[in-house]
């Protein structure tokens, strides 16, 4: 093992790790690598008339409140907004199947998914509030696409995880 030459301190070395680490946080933070697109602007999703899609998102237990929009996976590149959350379009609809929201794992928006827990309740509102309780939480692998799949009643909050995002976060709610 090499020693280290006499004009680095260990107060340098320290320095200088501590620049890696906090450089490697504000790339985390700004999701250089995302294949998600931030939004421009758009005349938005347009859906039928029929379809009411949820509008908001509250897990008091996290102390989130957030908005939801439509929102669609285009040429494999998942669509996020910057304020608020996304609901799946091609997803079900609440209480009609499996609805997929998903947002960036960010603090104010799903950066704080992971503290939740079996039993947790999430509400996403419709044309009326909808209580769902969380059944499991789990870290899958950025290919794992079936993870989010199924043809149960539920709700998948979905959202990066890890360092560099290599992982996302599924919760599952029913």
């Amino acid at each position: 093992m090499q020693e280290l030459p006499s004009s680095l301190s260990k107060d340098t070395v320290f320095k200088i790790i501590l620049a890696v680490y906090v450089g490697l946080a504000v790339f985390r933070l700004t999701d250089p690598g995302l294949k998600w697109t931030k939004t421009k602007p758009r005349p938005g999703v347009v859906l039928p008339a029929s379809i009411i899609p949820p509008s908001e998102i509250k897990i008091e237990k996290i102390n989130l409140d957030l908005a939801i929009s439509p929102s669609v996976v285009k040429d494999n590149e998942w669509e996020v907004f910057d304020d608020r959350a996304a609901w799946l379009a091609t997803s079900s609809l609440p209480g009609k199947g499996n609805t997929i929201i998903y947002a960036h794992d960010r603090q104010g928006l799903f950066g704080s998914l992971d503290r939740l827990r079996k039993g947790d309740e999430i509400k996403i509102y419709v044309d009326k509030w909808l209580t769902y309780k969380v059944s499991e939480v789990k870290r899958v692998k950025p290919s794992d696409v079936e993870a989010i799949l199924s043809d149960k009643n539920r709700l998948t909050l979905y959202t990066c995880d890890g360092a560099f995002d290599q992982k996302r976060l599924v919760v599952y709610a029913e």
